[in-house]
């Protein structure tokens, strides 16, 4: 189960009723979209700020109590209205005790205004300026969070949402209060039909528009009704030269490791880090060129811990390039996992290859290295 809360109601109370639930509970996510109180009213409407952050605290250290494994990721999005606070975000997390910090920049279906608010005048993708600011804040954040040890979210493509393609439509369905429904939480409204006007639930989730949209993303397209600036991950795509599923591949091969590895995978036995050597090879037809790029936007070697094989990221990895690879061409590399504060257990371990702010190459339907990972 996955939960995700503005915080308000995590009360002592609460928290006891959702420490009771023995499922796997990989990740609790809290809203909070300030670093001050005063933003915070403004923002989410209620003086509640002191009370979400020692909320969050309370339930880190009874999760930490238990021995859970559970991942617990404050999340921030931004506006103008809240822009300059972004910086503040990484240290406000690291002393509630969450293990990750989530940002990206507010996205508006449509323009209107209530009150001080106009979505217009909040949304920093119509301003050059404001939007190079986040820009900037996001280098900050991501810099600050490897500082403290906590884990950053801060991928403006959304590539951290998709697993090999976009899965709005197979995981998300928004009901408005009058039964209207849409298609995902990101980008503008797409209209899927009024539930009180279906037999039932089913007949609304597979209807043949939404099967028909469906199909185009595992077809590797992108539905018409997506194609659109609102739509996070098509800014990715079209940024990227032609949808060609061929263009970024890749293939890993481990050679060594300090840890033990068999073909059931790696263990480990009580280490806090552990190194892995390896050559990737570019199976693909584009160069993994770092040359001209911002170092925001380099290609790096990658990876991900999860508690299941498509279970929640717990922890993010990256191993730089020593040179630029060419289709066909095979490198080596190292890269430290580092496993602190896991526990004992049997985790995931992806290896694959990321270009920073752009994409996974599993979102562009390459295939990583999956090891299973004991920890003892």
């Amino acid at each position: 189960m996955l939960f995700t809360t503005n915080g308000i109601l995590l009360t002592r109370e609460n928290i006891n009723a959702i420490l009771s639930y023995k499922g796997d509970l990989p990740f609790i996510g809290i809203s909070l979209n300030a670093c001050s109180a005063g933003t915070y009213r403004k923002i989410m409407g209620v003086d509640a700020f002191d009370a979400v952050v020692s909320n969050v605290k309370h339930i880190t250290a009874a999760l930490s109590k238990q021995g859970r494994k559970t991942r617990v990721s404050i999340s921030m999005i931004v506006m103008k209205e809240n822009l300059d606070e972004l910086p503040l975000l990484p240290d406000l997390v690291h002393g509630t005790g969450a293990a990750s910090v989530s940002v990206r920049a507010a996205e508006f279906t449509s323009s209107y205004t209530k009150d001080w608010f106009s979505s217009d005048e909040q949304n920093i993708r119509l301003d050059e300026k404001l939007l190079r600011a986040f820009e900037r804040y996001v280098g900050e954040v991501e810099g600050r969070c490897a500082a403290l040890g906590i884990e950053a979210i801060c991928k403006e493509g959304h590539s951290v949402m998709f697993s090999g393609m976009c899965n709005e439509l197979f995981d998300f369905l928004g009901i408005r209060n009058d039964g209207e429904t849409f298609a995902c939480c990101s980008g503008a409204f797409i209209p899927m039909g009024n539930l009180r006007d279906c037999a039932d639930f089913w007949a609304l989730w597979n209807s043949e528009k939404r099967q028909h949209m469906r199909t185009c993303i595992v077809n590797g397209d992108i539905p018409p009704e997506c194609r659109h600036e609102l739509c996070p991950y098509w800014r990715t795509r079209k940024n990227i030269d032609g949808f060609d599923a061929k263009s970024y591949r890749c293939s890993f091969q481990l050679l060594d490791t300090d840890a033990g590895i068999s073909d059931a995978g790696l263990s480990v036995t009580g280490e806090a880090a552990i190194s892995l050597r390896g050559r990737v090879t570019n199976s693909g037809n584009k160069t993994w060129s770092n040359t001209g790029l911002d170092r925001a936007h380099f290609f790096r070697i990658g990876g991900h811990i999860l508690g299941t094989p498509r279970g929640a990221v717990l922890k993010e990895l990256r191993g730089d390039m020593k040179a630029d690879v060419h289709p066909g061409e095979t490198i080596d590399f190292d890269l430290s996992v580092d496993v602190s504060g896991l526990g004992h257990g049997t985790y995931y371990l992806k290896l694959d290859m990321v270009q920073e702010r752009m994409f996974w190459f599993e979102d562009r339907w390459s295939s990583p290295l999956i090891l299973k990972l004991r920890l003892s």
